[in-house]
């Protein structure tokens, strides 16, 4: 927690604009649904002008790209806490 310590007291964010996903036992668990809906609130409550900041301390992959966008032949991908039932987020 010492991230949301430094952006709340180095540029100001404010603890109710603050989501943490952490498998803790207190906050919420960081699951492939959980994130994803994380982002898609993000994205759902930004404005124009807003300042986003997004961290990610996880384990992250790489995965056969599947629709060859990709010039190494890999797609990055998220490894969620539930990832053996429910996939990587790619």
């Amino acid at each position: 927690l010492n991230m949301k310590k430094y952006i709340m007291d180095v540029h100001g964010f404010e603890e109710d604009n603050i989501v943490v996903l952490m498998d803790d036992g207190e906050n919420t668990e960081p699951t492939r649904e959980n994130i994803i809906e994380a982002y898609r609130t993000v994205v759902a409550h930004s404005e124009e002008g807003d300042a986003i900041f997004l961290h990610y301390s996880g384990h992250g992959t790489k995965l056969r790209d599947d629709d060859s966008d990709e010039a190494d032949g890999y797609d990055e991908a998220l490894v969620p806490r539930d990832f053996q039932e429910n996939r990587m987020i790619r």
